[in-house]
């Protein structure tokens, strides 16, 4: 009975020993595996592709990125005069003169960076993606960078164009010819205060009551809006292929795949359109949850915001946003959109004051 005890003692000592053994030998290869996976991140750290000089060269050129936006931005400026000494506008300045800008259109913007002593160094002026231009009476109104002052009044509707041509053909006057070669948008003043959905005090009337969110940031600063002067069009009447009486006298600026064309729905139909259905996906851009790079996409080009233009009057929802969209969807000061319940609102009070 000894003898076992003892030699039961023994087994244990082994098989103890024997854990212990596998123990040191699970400790060591830890240690090795940590040893290498520490190796790795400090070489990814430190190495010449590591985590911390991509970040630098992240950060650089960032910077750099900035710089070129400042150089392009001062460019402008010297093309529109915007770095000479601005007047005060008054109500004795010409319309079309561009004037000093309120200091709260403007953003303040790194104008370079650089390393001085182991220190980042950043000088900043402010500067602003808008200039403000005098329409007489002693109003003004913030015109983005690229787009240009045409003519009209606070009272008649200020009218902008993307087309430096267009240029104050009508300054100071309330009538502007749609006679013009650009997109056109119409100026609607707004207060904060005023930038309110009309219910009419209809329960149904509520329904997109928070359709302002997104514009309050720029109501808040420029004290209102633009909207397109027309609808968003698909071809534009061409006078001389009209005069010479060609059977199709539009000049596209958004296609179709397949050949189908808005002209000829238009031209094939009398009075309500009774041949077609409500959605027709030969016209479309994008369809209900298909991103906008996939799907049938059939809508090739961009709208166009011009008079004597075939409206886009056969597009769905899906694709009135994505044409929307894209009109200015490359453009570097400004976005483009629908015109939201509260913005068609606004413009409502305003045509009707």
């Amino acid at each position: 009975m000894k003898e076992a005890n003892i030699k039961k003692k023994n087994n244990c000592r082994e098989i103890i020993s024997h854990q212990k053994g596998i123990t040191l030998i699970s400790l060591v290869i830890t240690i090795i595996i940590l040893l290498m996976l520490a190796g790795i991140v400090i070489n990814m750290g430190i190495g010449e592709n590591g985590i911390f000089n991509k970040a630098k060269y992240a950060k650089n050129k960032y910077l750099n990125a900035q710089i070129e936006e400042e150089k392009m931005l001062n460019e402008l400026y010297k093309q529109l005069g915007l770095d000479a000494e601005l007047p005060e506008n008054t109500k004795e300045t010409e319309a079309g003169t561009i004037v000093r800008a309120p200091e709260e259109w403007k953003t303040t913007t790194p104008t370079y960076a650089s390393e001085k002593e182991g220190k980042e160094v950043i000088t900043s002026k402010k500067i602003a993606s808008v200039y403000a231009v005098s329409v007489g009476n002693g109003d003004r109104v913030p015109v983005p960078l690229e787009f240009y002052y045409v003519g009209g009044t606070l009272q008649s509707g200020v009218v902008i164009s993307d087309n430096k041509a267009d240029q104050n053909l009508y300054a100071g006057k309330e009538d502007v010819s749609k006679e013009l070669k650009g997109n056109q948008f119409v100026w609607i003043p707004c207060s904060i205060n005023d930038y309110n959905k009309i219910t009419w005090g209809k329960e149904y009337g509520k329904w997109d009551l928070e359709t302002n969110s997104a514009e309050i940031p720029q109501i808040e600063k420029y004290n209102g809006f633009y909207i397109g002067r027309y609808e968003a069009g698909v071809a534009t009447l061409n006078k001389e292929k009209e005069n010479s009486g060609e059977a199709n006298p539009f000049d596209d600026s958004v296609t179709f795949s397949g050949g189908k064309s808005l002209f000829q729905a238009v031209a094939i139909q009398t009075g309500i359109i009774s041949g077609w259905t409500w959605q027709n996906y030969d016209f479309t851009a994008r369809r209900e949850g298909t991103p906008v790079t996939t799907g049938s996409n059939k809508a090739r080009g961009n709208i166009v915001v011009k008079a004597d233009s075939i409206p886009y009057y056969h597009a769905d929802y899906y694709t009135a946003v994505e044409m929307s969209r894209r009109l200015y969807s490359n453009h570097k000061y400004v976005k483009s959109g629908l015109v939201t319940g509260t913005q068609w609102d606004m413009m409502i009070k305003y045509m009707r004051r």
